[in-house]
C-alpha cells in the first residue's frame, strides 16, 4: 500500500467527490472551502471560495465540467466551472424562507450529471442542475431525510431518514417503490438512517443508523436483512462500494476505515488515521482510498 497525506483543509471535510474523467477528487469542508486535487499525486490543483459557511456536500456534473455544492449554513447551492474555478450561478437553498424553512443535509447528482437530488425536511426534491427548475418531489417520509444513494442507471433513489424507514423512489415514474423498515437497535433515534448506500447491481443497499456503530446490508430480492459488517467502535461515517462489487470501505468516527469483502462479509484490511474520520471514498484509478478527517487532514491510500 502506498500512503500519501495532504493538508487539506482548516476545517472538517464534510464531502468527498471523484471525478473520474478528469482523475480528480473534489472535497468541501467546514472552512467554507472547496478544493481540487489531482488524483494521481495527491496535489491541490484549486482552492474555490464563494461560500460563506460551511460546505456540506460537494458533486461533479454535467458530464465532470463542472462542481456543485451546498451550503445550509449560507443558503445556497453553488454552481462552478471545475477547470476554473468560477462562479456560474447560485440558487437559494431555501433554509432560511421564513415561510417554510428547510433543513438541506444532502444532496447526490445522477449519473448523466444533468439533475440533482436533493434533501429537503421530510422531503426530496429532484431538480434541474442547469437552471434549478424543479422536476418532481417526494414526500413520505415523518422525519428529517438524513441520507441519500442513486443507483448506477439512474432510476432509483434511496432515502433514509429520522423515522427510522429506507424508501426507494422511482425517479423516472416519480413514485415510491419500496419502503424498508429495518429493525435496528436506537441507540440515537435523532440519527436516523445514515449513512446509505447502494450496489452497482442495485441488488443490495448497504446503510448505518440509530447510533450503531454496524453496517446492515437489505437483499432487495429476498427484501431482508442478509449481513451485519461488525468491526467498528464509533459512529459510521461512509459506506462505499468499488464498481466491480466486490469490496466496501467504511469509515467511522474511530479514527479507521475497514475494507471488507462483499461475498464473504470478512474484514481484509484497516486503516487508521489521527483523528475521526468524517467523510471517505474509493476510486477505482489505481484503486485510491481518500479519507477526510474532523481535523481537515486529507488521507489518500493506494491498494496493491
Amino acid at each position: 500500500m502506498h500512503y500519501l497525506e495532504s493538508c487539506a483543509h482548516s476545517g472538517m471535510v464534510h464531502s468527498i467527490s471523484v471525478c473520474h474523467t478528469k482523475n480528480l477528487a473534489i472535497t468541501g469542508s467546514e472552512d467554507a472551502e472547496i478544493k481540487v486535487w489531482d488524483l494521481d499525486t495527491a496535489r491541490l490543483i484549486r482552492t474555490i471560495r464563494g461560500h460563506t459557511a460551511s460546505v456540506s456536500c460537494v458533486s461533479s456534473c454535467l458530464d465532470d465540467t463542472h462542481i456543485l455544492s451546498l451550503s445550509s449554513e449560507d443558503d445556497s447551492f453553488r454552481l462552478w466551472e471545475i477547470d476554473s474555478g468560477k462562479l456560474v450561478t447560485t440558487y437559494p437553498a431555501l433554509t432560511k424562507n421564513l415561510f417554510n424553512p428547510a433543513v438541506v443535509l444532502k444532496f447526490v447528482v445522477t449519473p448523466d450529471g444533468k439533475n440533482v437530488i436533493s434533501t429537503f425536511n421530510d422531503f426530496i426534491k429532484v431538480w434541474n442542475v442547469s437552471n434549478g427548475e424543479p422536476i418532481s418531489i417526494f414526500r413520505r417520509h415523518k422525519g428529517l431525510v438524513m441520507s441519500l444513494a442513486i443507483s448506477c442507471d439512474g432510476q432509483f433513489v434511496i432515502s433514509g431518514a429520522q423515522d427510522r424507514e429506507i424508501k426507494v423512489w422511482d425517479i423516472k415514474q416519480g413514485s415510491l417503490y419500496d419502503v424498508i423498515v429495518p429493525k435496528l437497535e436506537i441507540r440515537n433515534p435523532m440519527i436516523g438512517i445514515k449513512p446509505i448506500a447502494v450496489t452497482p447491481n442495485g441488488q443490495c443497499i448497504l446503510f448505518s443508523g440509530m447510533g450503531s456503530h454496524d453496517i446492515y446490508m437489505w437483499n432487495n430480492h429476498s427484501k431482508e436483512l442478509v449481513r451485519c459488517f461488525q468491526g467498528h467502535s464509533s459512529l459510521i461515517s461512509g459506506i462505499n462500494i468499488t464498481p466491480d462489487n466486490k469490496f466496501i470501505l467504511s469509515s467511522s468516527y474511530d479514527c479507521s476505515a475497514l475494507l471488507w469483502d462483499f461475498e464473504t462479509g470478512n474484514k481484509i484490511s484497516a486503516f487508521s488515521v489521527d483523528g475521526p474520520i468524517a467523510a471517505s471514498a474509493f476510486s477505482p484509478i489505481e484503486n485510491t482510498i481518500l479519507l477526510g478527517e474532523k481535523s481537515g487532514q486529507l488521507h489518500f491510500l493506494r491498494l496493491s
